[in-house]
């Protein structure tokens, strides 16, 4: 049997909440993300939506090029030699990026599932009205 996750192909809102989703369905802690495993994971899926004639948005493969530049970082041997002129974020920096998008999405989607239920409820009461 293979080490590769099976991807259940489903309409995702954008590359966060596809991560956010592999992240859930793993278990993992979403700050202490493995970044080899869940780029792994998220190539996997992308291949899987194209395989099944999916049109994947750019946006998803931006995700899928952060995802390999801070895996890169991770497998890249650390130097000593401080690199000058180097606007480019740590890969801790990039960690932390991401964990924050992450989060910020979660609390999107609990606030707009919390207003959703509301509109439910509020429909239901107005029909019980009626």
């Amino acid at each position: 049997m293979s080490d590769q996750p099976v991807i259940h192909i489903q309409n995702f809102e954008g590359p966060l909440d596809l991560l956010l989703h592999l992240i859930k369905s793993s278990s993992i802690d979403i700050y202490d993300i493995p970044i080899v495993a869940i780029t792994d994971q998220y190539m996997t899926a992308l291949r899987s939506m194209q395989d099944h004639q999916l049109d994947v948005a750019g946006e998803y493969f931006v995700m899928a090029a952060t995802l390999m530049k801070m895996k890169a970082k991770l497998l890249l041997p650390v130097t000593d030699e401080p690199v000058e002129d180097d606007e480019e974020p740590t890969l801790e920096e990039m960690q932390d990026q991401l964990v924050n998008q992450l989060i910020q999405y979660q609390r999107y989607k609990q606030v707009a599932s919390w207003f959703k239920q509301q509109a439910i409820a509020r429909q239901k009461f107005l029909l019980d009205l009626k």
